[in-house]
């Protein structure tokens, strides 16, 4: 009796500790109510926010990524065809918006329409990475280089100056939260007399109807997959501010 008293006891005791594993491991559901919109950069794909993606799904969120051409086209192109593939993400629930770099004008265009505004069922937070609102320096000294004639119209899109694409877009008609980077790369340091992330400028990533603002010592590059970044992108999507 003692003998199968202990045996029930390790049998139930068992079960207790695999359900209670299974309740801590278990993923969150894909039945969640919110949405996060990701949005690549230059010369990028999907792809490149794979890991934002995977800790934003982790978090709880449904992840829709989407992926348009940004070398070769020309810029009427690539805003049509990333807000066609924005609308095609839309859902009947709360939508967030994650932009790295170029992704976060792409977003800050289709945004910046009041059209598209009321198609989005319940718009949440808007967060901005690395995005050069106002331009980068590194793109003005390319100018000349052969290789920004072959990239079709983003690269100089991408300069300084009235003619920049973030300033031509127009202002965005939600508050944003805005993270910019400060830790530049050696080999385009001469190219900026600023803080900067190595291709964006600290003070180009700033919008004046900035909800939040935060600089964090990362590359411009390096964003995308950045511990303290992608956290930073969580608590902005879940409090509507940056953890200071």
């Amino acid at each position: 009796m003692i003998m199968k008293s202990r045996f029930r006891y390790i049998v139930l005791l068992t079960l207790l500790l695999v359900g209670t594993l299974a309740l801590v491991i278990q993923p969150p559901s894909s039945d969640n109510n919110e949405l996060v919109i990701l949005a690549h950069g230059l010369a990028r794909s999907d792809t490149a926010m794979w890991l934002m993606k995977k800790r934003l799904k982790q978090s709880g969120y449904e992840v829709c990524t989407i992926d348009y051409e940004t070398v070769g086209i020309d810029v009427i192109d690539l805003l049509s065809e990333s807000s066609a593939q924005i609308e095609t993400c839309l859902k009947n629930k709360k939508t967030h918006f994650v932009g790295h770099s170029l992704g976060g004008l792409v977003i800050k265009n289709y945004l910046s329409s009041s059209d598209n505004l009321q198609k989005i069922a319940d718009l949440g937070e808007v967060v901005f990475v690395g995005t050069p609102n106002k331009g980068s320096d590194f793109a003005d000294a390319l100018k000349d280089h052969y290789a920004m004639s072959m990239g079709g119209e983003i690269g100089p899109a991408l300069m300084t100056g009235p003619g920049t694409l973030g300033n031509q877009i127009g202002t965005i008609l939600v508050p944003a939260g805005v993270i910019a980077g400060s830790k530049g790369y050696k080999v385009t340091e001469k190219y900026f007399d600023q803080p900067n992330d190595g291709l964006v400028s600290v003070a180009s990533t700033r919008l004046t109807n900035m909800k939040d603002f935060i600089v964090l010592e990362v590359s411009h590059s390096a964003m995308r997959y950045d511990k303290q970044v992608i956290e930073q992108v969580l608590n902005y999507l879940d409090q509507g501010h940056f953890k200071h």
